[in-house]
């Protein structure tokens, strides 16, 4: 999906995580914060962030 520049997907699977983050937590003692993180990288690399 990063690869493929697919800010849509790349979007979702970072909510997703947010969604889940506490849930994470709850099970771990850490959210998703790395993998948040990480998502957000791909999507600054692949120009998800241009100004509309």
């Amino acid at each position: 999906m990063a690869s493929d520049r697919d800010c849509n997907g790349l979007q979702r699977e970072f909510n997703i995580s947010d969604r889940n983050s506490d849930a994470q937590r709850n099970r771990t003692g850490r959210g998703n914060g790395a993998l948040m993180g990480y998502i957000d990288d791909r999507m600054q690399e692949s120009g998800c962030y241009v100004p509309k």
